[in-house]
């Protein structure tokens, strides 16, 4: 069947293209298809990548992103984040369903970035009912961050998808050939992990890096066991996390009975855990996360035989994948 190829457009800067040389960036992508109009985005982002763009020296392109409105070093503000994923494609783009066939998939804006970088990197590339599972396999995986997808399929140039997807347990070794013309800090997926990081508070990154020992998601209760006994309050951590999840770092989800959730992209639990590998924390936090569980076995054991066993049971499958010891790998 014939390829499927989706049109991936880049809204402009002051009515230009956001490039000055006429390539790409990496602001958040505006996929578009026939009939539609990409959204508008938000100015402050694009007049500060604009300013990126004026010069090729990292310093001065911070310096001139922070004369254009006025913001500190890097041209962020404090608690300013998820700015920097719009600009660095970290912020995550619609996913397909598991099972999508071709046409489902094709919808997905992850899909529709994967298939146009790929056939850019590869001009016989096409979606199809052979490789539709594996594409959606690495948008699923890789969260649906841009840079990522971009990263991943430059590989089909040499891999299959198939292949690609294989690899992604070493997602930060394979996803290693950015854009030439990119600036050092986008040219890897680990290196714009690792900007995106700095901008955290000691605090923040404290208690994200904790937070890589779960492998699904958690509560908050969860969350203070595993960063609470490093000197941190319990405020502390929830002003952490609030953060954490006001900056794209960490994902809130609803959970059983009204109550929040939360969770670590795949790519950001790996990163998380490669901090806790290289600090000699893992150990100590995998036996936080055991304690922490056990507890938590124990004072649902009596919950089950008593009125709130509905509430209960609930809590019980909310946590049945995240109190599995946490792998030792990143």
């Amino acid at each position: 069947m014939p390829g499927i190829r989706g049109e991936l457009t880049y809204p402009p800067i002051g009515g230009a293209h956001d490039a000055v040389d006429g390539s790409h960036s990496h602001i958040s992508p505006q996929v578009s298809r026939p009939g539609t109009m990409p959204q508008q985005p938000r100015s402050g982002v694009h007049r500060r990548e604009a300013a990126a763009h004026s010069n090729g020296d990292d310093k001065s392109n911070d310096l001139a992103a922070s004369q254009v409105d006025g913001r500190g070093p890097h041209g962020v503000a404090s608690g300013d984040l998820l700015h920097v994923h719009d600009t660095f494609g970290l912020r995550p783009l619609p996913l397909p369903a598991p099972a999508a066939g071709v046409a489902a998939a094709a919808g997905s804006d992850a899909v529709t970035l994967f298939v146009q970088r790929a056939t850019a990197a590869r001009g016989d590339f096409c979606l199809g009912p052979a490789n539709v599972a594996a594409v959606g396999e690495i948008c699923r995986r890789l969260d649906g961050i841009p840079l990522a997808i971009e990263l991943a399929a430059a590989r089909v140039a040499a891999l299959r998808p198939a292949e690609i997807a294989g690899l992604l347990d070493e997602r930060f070794r394979l996803l290693t050939r950015g854009r030439a013309d990119a600036a050092g800090r986008q040219q890897t997926l680990q290196a714009t992990v690792e900007w995106s990081y700095a901008l955290l508070s000691d605090a923040e990154r404290h208690v994200f890096d904790r937070l890589g020992v779960f492998p699904a998601s958690f509560d908050a209760a969860a969350a203070a066991a595993a960063a609470g006994a490093d000197g941190l309050g319990r405020w502390d951590i929830l002003d952490s996390l609030t953060a954490l999840v006001g900056k794209s770092m960490v994902v809130e989800e609803e959970g059983p009975g009204q109550t929040s959730r939360y969770r670590l992209l795949e790519t950001m639990r790996a990163h998380a855990r490669q901090h806790l590998a290289a600090t000699g924390e893992a150990e100590r936090l995998a036996r936080r996360h055991a304690e922490h569980y056990t507890a938590f076995a124990e004072q649902a054991g009596p919950e089950l035989l008593g009125p709130r066993q509905l509430h209960w049971q609930h809590r019980i499958r909310a946590d049945s994948t995240t109190c599995r010891p946490p792998s030792r790998g990143p």
